[in-house]
């Protein structure tokens, strides 16, 4: 699927992680981040096309990312260029059967061995649409 605004292909069909592999290091217990979330997140991999905005410059280009956990106020998210704790992303997220365009803040940011970067991102309303991948 070809995004109109981004111009970017994206696959139709997103894969569901087995329980327990919530990011690249996960070890299947929670962390003191999984006990302060409002929402549950759910395990699902969705390429996410996002721009990174610190106040109004942009920061990156249009860059790709994948989603290794999302809820309806949130998405961990590995990315391949570093992004400021406090700054903007601006997402596009390939849901099987459309593109939700979202607006939410970096809330940590961690580097991983392979030069890539974890980060969670809190959404900047809750995204009902998200709320049914949780049923």
């Amino acid at each position: 699927m070809i995004n109109g605004r981004t111009g970017i292909i994206l696959p139709r069909r997103p894969c569901i992680l087995p329980v327990g592999s919530g990011g690249p290091d996960d070890d299947g217990r929670k962390t003191m981040a999984d006990q302060k979330r409002r929402e549950p997140r759910v395990n699902r991999l969705f390429l996410t096309a996002y721009v990174n905005r610190e106040g109004e410059e942009q920061k990156t280009p249009v860059l790709l990312g994948k989603t290794f956990d999302i809820s309806s106020s949130g998405v961990g998210m590995e990315v391949y260029q570093e992004v400021a704790i406090g700054s903007t992303m601006e997402l596009e997220i390939d849901l099987q059967d459309s593109l939700l365009a979202i607006k939410g803040t970096v809330a940590h940011v961690r580097k991983n061995d392979d030069g890539s970067f974890q980060i969670g991102v809190q959404f900047d309303e809750a995204q009902d649409r998200l709320a049914e991948l949780q049923k």
